[in-house]
């Protein structure tokens, strides 16, 4: 019995053995589709290589080793399984097509970035061929408003005109979240201000993919330019220097988004074809606005205290250039979003940046929006502030009007619930 018992086990254990052969010969290869490999060498040749929350996907070797390596793997794993290995790497290269946002947000994450998402082709993002999700920045900064329980403006204008001067969410405060009080300024300058419509960079691209650059000395070393430049709409915050620093901040400008006291003074720092937008936080700003839009050199020595330092005279662009943003953004940035007091709308330390401002706006305007050049480096305080000046990061502390601790809070969520995307990650650690 005991020689009988032996004889069954070794039967047992080479069917056993045959088995494993079979599945290891026949069934493994295919397992890689439908389980998780922590070596990659049983990816599915679909998988994208994603950066971290950050992390930037620009000049990071981190990255780039990933996408070769995790290429690299996949092209090995085809040979041995006998597929088409012009197919996987075809599948690494930025898909050529325009799609629409799904309604799922969670399934919308397929196609969170197009830099995310780029091949072992090692080429840099929005490009001809990349992806772009149609409305995916407002419906995701929707669904994020509507999971904190914030109040979400629907329709909300983004450009003042004659007609929506009036918007309800307009009405309440003064400047620089209403218009009360300041109808009549509004109505005076739109008389010299006459083109109220959208660029037509928006209206006519099929699914527009819009950078803000702003002007945080993190961007400085980082040659983004040519990827900068590569964007449907390069949006710029009050005085970013352009001229000097094109490897990092790139040579493009279709909108710069400013108050008066922020806006470039030489006239060289403009680009003549790019739409000037107006933040106003003070009814002086609208008469700077008119007047430098009706004169080749204004003057502005009526206006007692009506600014906080030295503003530009002249701005190199002719009226129909100009556009004045509706408070109506500024408020929802600062009440709805920010979650700043509204001291009855009385301006304390509750404004938000501007920087803060033109990401609300390029949010409703464009279908993609990613940044550049954001972020407050607390923990260097004698980094510099701006990349184009050697003023230290540590004055920022000592500002009056912004609450940067709650603003920083508002700009980390844009970027976690991927309403947005940081190319530079100084929205990681802000």
């Amino acid at each position: 019995m005991p020689r009988l018992r032996n004889s069954s086990i070794l039967v047992v254990l080479a069917g056993l053995s045959t088995l494993f052969v079979f599945i290891y010969v026949k069934l493994l290869p295919d397992l890689g589709s439908f389980s998780d490999d922590l070596t990659g060498g049983l990816q599915h040749h679909n998988e994208r290589v994603r950066v971290p929350p950050g992390e930037s996907a620009i000049n990071n070797p981190a990255v780039e080793n990933r996408i070769h390596n995790q290429g690299n793997l996949q092209v090995e794993a085809g040979v041995r399984q006998n597929i088409d290995t012009n197919q996987i790497k075809q599948d690494f290269k930025p898909q050529k097509k325009v799609e629409e946002e799904d309604d799922d947000d969670n399934v919308g994450l397929k196609g969170w970035n197009f830099l995310w998402n780029k091949g072992n082709s090692g080429k840099d993002g929005n490009e001809e061929n990349d992806v772009c999700k149609k409305r995916r920045a407002i419906k995701r900064f929707k669904s994020m408003a509507t999971s904190f329980g914030k109040k979400f403006y629907e329709n909300v204008p983004i450009f003042v005109n004659s007609s929506n001067l009036h918007f309800p969410e307009s009405q309440e405060f003064q400047l620089p979240f209403g218009i009360d009080g300041s109808e009549d300024k509004f109505l005076d300058a739109l008389k010299v201000l006459t083109k109220t419509d959208l660029p037509t960079e928006i209206t006519n691209a099929s699914c527009s993919r819009c950078i803000i650059v702003g002007s945080g000395g993190i961007i400085k070393d980082k040659k983004l330019g040519s990827t900068i430049d590569k964007y449907d709409i390069v949006m710029r915050v009050n005085g970013g220097l352009v001229y000097g620093y094109e490897s990092d901040v790139g040579s493009r400008t279709t909108l710069r988004v400013s108050h008066p006291e922020g806006a470039p003074i030489r006239l060289d720092d403009y680009d003549p074809d790019a739409m000037f937008v107006l933040v106003v936080f003070k009814a002086p700003d609208i008469e700077w606005a008119k007047r430098v839009a009706a004169s080749e050199k204004a003057d502005f020595s009526d206006i007692k205290g009506g600014f906080w330092k030295g503003v530009a005279r002249s701005v190199p662009k002719q009226p129909e250039k100009f556009r004045i943003l509706s408070p109506a953004i500024v408020k929802e940035t600062a009440f709805e979003h920010v979650k700043f007091p509204s001291f009855e709308g009385k301006m304390f330390k509750n404004v938000p940046t501007t920087g803060t401002v033109a990401i609300v706006m390029a949010i409703r305007l464009c279908d993609t929006v990613d940044v550049a050049g954001f972020g407050f480096d607390f923990r260097n305080p004698h980094s510099p502030l701006h990349y184009y000046e050697n003023t230290p990061m540590s004055v920022v502390r000592h500002l009056k009007t912004h609450d940067l601790t709650l603003e920083k809070e508002f700009l980390r969520d844009l970027v976690e619930h991927r309403v947005i995307n940081d190319l530079t990650g100084g929205l990681s650690w802000i």
